[in-house]
This record gives structure tokens, sequence and C-alpha cells, in this order.
């Protein structure tokens, strides 16, 4: 095993950091899909009460 460059540590360090924002915006769009789908659901069961 080899120690890395200083080069190749500040890459290691800049393509960690564009993952951990990749991870959080991803994140960040589930949580949005799934509020929106629960949202939809809820709408739907309002719509479906409304009926009776």
């Amino acid at each position: 095993m080899r120690l890395l460059t200083p080069a190749e540590l500040d890459a290691l360090r800049d393509e960690m950091q564009r993952d951990g924002e990749w991870a959080r915006e991803e994140l960040a769009r589930r949580r949005a899909a799934r509020i929106a789908t629960v949202q939809a659901a809820l709408e739907d069961d309002d719509n479906d009460n409304a009926d009776t």
C-alpha cells in the first residue's frame, strides 16, 4: 500500500465533496417525491369521502 500524493488527496476530497452534495440532493428529491405521493393519496381519500 502506498500513501496518496497531495494532489491525489485533493482530488479525493473534491470527489467526496461532490458525492456528498449529490447524496444530499438525491435525498431531498426522494423526500419531496414521497411527500407528494402521500399528499396525493390524502387528497384522493378526501375526494372519495366527499362523494359520500
